[in-house]
């Protein structure tokens, strides 16, 4: 015999899974499944929709932060006699490449200092 807590767990499974899927069902296809539970399920899936939409938003922020990284090491080879190897950070004040010094011929953290608008 299946519990109302076994039975919110399927549904949150199956609704999680159908919207990751681009999918999901109304919430009137859960509720008549169960009208019993109609209060509950209603909660659990709209918890659920608001948690599964803040971690796509999150989710394409962090892939435009990671094309911005990626476009600006590409925009920024050399500088002056720094040829640039990679983005190692970003902070408030700028953001700081793995370089090589041309001249010394050895590696060295390169902080370059972002112009705020002042």
């Amino acid at each position: 015999m299946t519990t109302n807590e076994e039975l919110l767990e399927s549904i949150a499974e199956h609704y999680t899974a159908a919207f990751r899927s681009g999918n999901p069902p109304p919430l009137s296809y859960y509720i008549k499944k169960c009208p019993s539970l109609a209060d509950e399920i209603s909660e659990v899936v709209a918890s659920l929709k608001r948690m599964e939409q803040f971690c796509d938003v999150e989710n394409r922020q962090r892939e435009q932060a990671n094309q911005k990284k990626v476009h600006s090491v590409e925009l920024l080879s050399t500088l002056g006699e720094f040829e640039i190897v990679r983005e190692l950070g970003r902070g408030g004040m700028g953001v700081v490449y793995e370089a090589i010094d041309q001249k010394l011929s050895r590696r060295v953290a390169l902080k370059v200092v972002v112009a705020t608008d002042a």
